[in-house]
Formats: structure tokens, C-alpha cells, sequence
């Protein structure tokens, strides 16, 4: 089972959730896989150009984490929007299973670039209490 927690970034437009998974930034994880795209490509700088969500959309009792509440057609649920924090920019997404026991996040995309391929993450297993207990803590911040 992989371990999450969120932290709060604080920026101009407000606080922004970045999940942090078995102590990792999913954004510097995914500035890792996307490089050698990015390198082939020649756009270094879009490796994970990402920021959290806003606060407001992640903070129970919602339940975007846990696949409910996807605006998406593909039924993906976006985990990360652009850094320039317009949605539908640079959105980072994937397919969110909740059983009784799990919350997995898994089939991860890239929504401008379907051909990089994020098969190396597999998927993230993630304890449903401890997964509810990451997130609760939001609600004081």
C-alpha cells in the first residue's frame, strides 16, 4: 500500500492541494517520468509543470479523490491542473477506484499529450482510512 498526505501551497489565487504520495510530490514524480518526453520532444520545461487544485475542490466532505464529481466525458478525474492554474490547460488525470477496503488511483494521463506513456507509475494503492484521514486533515487548513 502506498501512503498519501496533501499539502497546501499557498499562492496568489489561494491555497492549492499537491498530494504527497509515500513521501513524494506527485509533481516531482511526475517531473521524472515526463522528462526523457520532454527531452525527445525538446520542451524540458513543460516536465511537471503542474500546480494542486484549489483547496474548495478537494476539502471533504467532496469526494473528488475518490473518483466521484468527474466533470470529464472519459470519466478521469483531474489530480493536477497547469501551473498558470487555468483548468483544462495542463491538466494531469487519471481513472480512481474506491472499494470498501481502497482508494486506487491508476491509468494516468497527461490530456495534451496521450502518447507519453505513464505506465511506470502502475497504479497507487492507498489504505481507504488512511486515505480519509489525509484528507480530513484539510479541513482546518
Amino acid at each position: 500500500m502506498n501512503e498519501i498526505r496533501f499539502e497546501i501551497q499557498h499562492s496568489e489565487f489561494g491555497n492549492l492541494v499537491v498530494p504527497i504520495i509515500d513521501g513524494r510530490s506527485i509533481i516531482n514524480i511526475l517531473k521524472e517520468v515526463e522528462m526523457p518526453f520532454c527531452k525527445k520532444e525538446g520542451t524540458l520545461e513543460i516536465a511537471g509543470n503542474y500546480s494542486g487544485l484549489p483547496i474548495s475542490l478537494v476539502r471533504p466532505p467532496l469526494k473528488l479523490y475518490y473518483g466521484e464529481q468527474s466533470r470529464r466525458t472519459d470519466g478521469k478525474i483531474t489530480l493536477l491542473i497547469c501551473d498558470c492554474l487555468s483548468a483544462g490547460c495542463w491538466d494531469f488525470v487519471a481513472e480512481i477506484e474506491s472499494t470498501d477496503q481502497k482508494v486506487i488511483w491508476k491509468n494516468f494521463e497527461q490530456i495534451h499529450r496521450r502518447n507519453w506513456n505513464y505506465d511506470e507509475l502502475g497504479s497507487f494503492e492507498f489504505d481507504k482510512d488512511q486515505f480519509a484521514s489525509a484528507l480530513k486533515e484539510l479541513e482546518n487548513k
